[in-house]
């Protein structure tokens, strides 16, 4: 199959953001619908991190969009970035849909972000992601994008 006369919004949309925070609690993105996509990508970005502290991230699977039965995706965590060496990265995770628990009703998808630390602003630390859908079932991916995705431009 031939992308070169599509968009990139025809293939990929942004479903879900954890929104850019300094903080020591895990940040869950809203749960999207992988059953519209062939694969997902996780993006997550750190900022400043807290002294001595890190962040985990992964992708974790529902029954519903609410979270029902959340559970971890099987191999789809990254490796722990660490202060020493994690201040103002980026990290993905990809996921090819199939992999998913559907036989169980598992096709609501969600990347949460965890960092350690305390609530004290030297101990909290700056993260945010991005949950993008790519190679839609049916028509172009912008046609998914949620609310929070306010312009699509093209030149």
């Amino acid at each position: 199959m031939s992308f070169v006369n599509q968009l990139p919004t025809d293939r990929a949309a942004t479903m879900a953001v954890v929104s850019p925070v300094s903080t020591h609690a895990a940040q869950t993105s809203a749960y999207v619908d992988a059953a519209l996509f062939r694969r997902m990508l996780a993006t997550v970005v750190t900022g400043l991190q807290g002294t001595s502290s890190y962040v985990d991230a992964k992708l974790v699977q529902a029954t519903s969009s609410g979270g029902a039965g959340s559970k971890d995706i099987t191999g789809a965590a990254i490796t722990r970035i660490l202060k020493a060496s994690g201040d103002n990265k980026v990290a993905q995770i990809n996921l090819n849909t199939d992999s998913l628990d559907t036989a169980n009703g598992f096709r609501y998808v969600a990347l949460v972000i965890t960092p350690s630390g305390s609530t004290s602003p030297p101990n909290s630390s700056v993260v945010a992601g991005t949950l993008q859908g790519f190679d839609p079932f049916n028509g172009p991916a912008s046609q998914s994008d949620p609310a929070a995705d306010v312009q699509i431009v093209s030149v």
